[in-house]
């Protein structure tokens, strides 16, 4: 198990984890891809979602065997790292540091999981309630952390695949520089040479897994939401630097793709998303640096 595990996640971050066993199970036994109402690092308030939150979950299980360590009640002040926003909250801890976090259960589930010790995967935990601060209605909030490395993990790249995930989207690519003067690169042809963000039009029912700016063939910049670390007080994902919520979603209608420095003379940026499934979509532009 500890090996399949290490594994899982190494791969995951070489775009390989399709070829890996998953370690966990999906925390409802009724799931699909349809019960995903926001996944792991959209934006919710200007933060990142820490969560994959299932809508109509009903039943929760245990995604993998393990030791309770923590039930948290709504109304409860000793536990300030999950706090309330998750409501009812019964937490699991497994092999390699991992631990799974089950929010917005039901006052009656959470009293009788607490009552446990040992818990076997697939086992019911209860049932989801509105205990959490969420705008979202029985909806189950299920996190995976690694203790170890003070991070909190994509549920999607240690679960089993799921082939009807949606392929993400690419349109309405801009470049916005130092100055936050934005460019359509549809309808540039020329730029000032020097370093610009990347964004895409936002769509929150497909964003993308991963992306990859390339520039006249040459690799950037990749960025990969598997992993969110906490960087001087808030959680933020990697590419070549940290980059926190207010970079990836500075508003309600684009997302981040990363940096790139247009130098002087003739230059071809490609922009390439895809997905967990390693569906991929593409754009190439000719932008000429000044």
């Amino acid at each position: 198990m500890r090996s399949i595990k290490s594994a899982a996640i190494v791969a995951a971050a070489f775009f390989l984890a399709a070829g890996i066993s998953r370690a966990f199970e999906w925390p409802s036994r009724d799931f699909n891809s349809e019960n995903l109402r926001a996944t792991f690092a959209q934006n919710r308030n200007g933060n990142f979602i820490p969560s994959q939150i299932f809508r109509e979950a009903d039943e929760v299980t245990a995604t993998d065997g393990g030791r309770v360590t923590i039930v948290i009640s709504e109304h409860q002040d000793c536990a300030s790292w999950f706090e309330s926003t998750l409501g009812n909250c019964a937490i699991i801890a497994h092999e390699d540091n991992l631990v799974s976090v089950y929010g917005n259960l039901d006052a009656e589930s959470a009293d009788s999981f607490s009552k446990k010790q040992k818990i076997a995967s697939g086992v019911a935990i209860g049932k989801v309630g509105d205990s959490a601060w969420s705008d979202i209605p029985n909806s189950l909030e299920f996190q995976i952390v690694d203790t170890a490395k003070k991070s909190v993990l994509n549920p999607l790249i240690l679960m089993p695949r799921v082939s009807s995930m949606q392929d993400p989207a690419l349109d309405g690519i801009t470049l916005e520089n130092r100055l936050g003067r934005v460019f359509e690169l549809s309808s540039t042809r020329s730029l000032q040479a020097g370093t610009y963000r990347v964004y895409k039009n936002r769509r929150d029912a497909n964003p993308a897994y991963g992306t990859t700016l390339y520039l006249n063939g040459t690799e950037l910049e990749s960025i990969v939401k598997d992993t969110l670390k906490m960087e001087e007080g808030r959680l933020a994902i990697s590419g070549i630097r940290s980059y926190s919520a207010d970079i990836f979603y500075p508003d309600s209608s684009r997302e981040f793709l990363g940096r790139i420095v247009i130098p002087h003379g003739n230059n071809t940026v490609t922009i390439s998303v895809r997905n967990n499934l390693e569906r991929e979509r593409s754009l190439t532009y000719n932008v000429q640096g000044n």
